[in-house]
């Protein structure tokens, strides 16, 4: 089940706060050579550039939101990519599971 990266930020913010411990290790996972030439091969050129710029944000919050959103978003396609490759997945997204239980 993937849920909307925005949906996901606003409910640690809501629970936690931005400095919640969610998903600090999985941004530094996301950032390693095997995962991104991996699932985002054609893509690894401007996520590079993008971790770079993230990682030179002088505010904390600010760059705990785009480490969490990115990292979010690339979860999210990652598991998107799974699903387009295998037969025996069922992806689902949670908002849709809530329109139509």
């Amino acid at each position: 089940i993937t849920r909307n990266i925005f949906s996901i930020i606003d409910s640690l913010v809501k629970a936690q706060t931005i400095n919640t411990p969610y998903l600090i290790n999985e941004y530094r996972l996301v950032q390693e050579n095997t995962f991104l030439n991996f699932y985002f091969p054609e893509k690894l050129n401007q996520l590079k550039t993008a971790f770079l710029r993230i990682n030179k944000v002088s505010n904390k919050t600010d760059r705990l939101l785009l480490e969490k959103l990115l990292t979010s978003f690339l979860i999210t396609e990652m598991f998107e990519i799974i699903n387009k490759k295998r037969e025996d997945i069922l992806l689902l997204s949670y908002e849709d599971l809530c329109r139509k239980p």
